[in-house]
């Protein structure tokens, strides 16, 4: 059985859920209120997809991506809703569980 950890967070959108495996793949996905209009669904999907892809192909690490996901802003930021932008909340993810070092 692989060991995981997933962390909620916060977004303009709602709540996401970035799960991280203890083989340093990662799964993250929106609760069923996530707002998929504008971008949601997809972006998720596309990060995720980076991500594992940097790890596995590129020998990143995920502690070496906080970054490249830090301070980016999205539409409902622009509208005055905050600046929490999905990236920002994968960045979090990220620096929370290599604080933790949880896996």
């Amino acid at each position: 059985m692989t060991k995981s950890v997933t962390y909620e967070e916060e977004t303009n959108c709602g709540k996401i859920f970035v799960t991280f495996a203890e083989d340093e793949t990662v799964l993250i996905r929106g609760d069923k209120n996530f707002k998929s209009g504008n971008c949601g669904d997809s972006h998720l999907s596309a990060y995720m997809e980076i991500i594992n892809w940097a790890t596995d192909k590129n020998h990143k690490t995920l502690k070496d991506l906080t970054g490249v996901f830090k301070g980016h802003r999205c539409e409902q930021a622009r509208l005055g809703r905050g600046a929490k932008s999905c990236s920002d909340a994968i960045a979090k993810a990220l620096s929370q569980h290599y604080k933790e070092d949880k896996c």
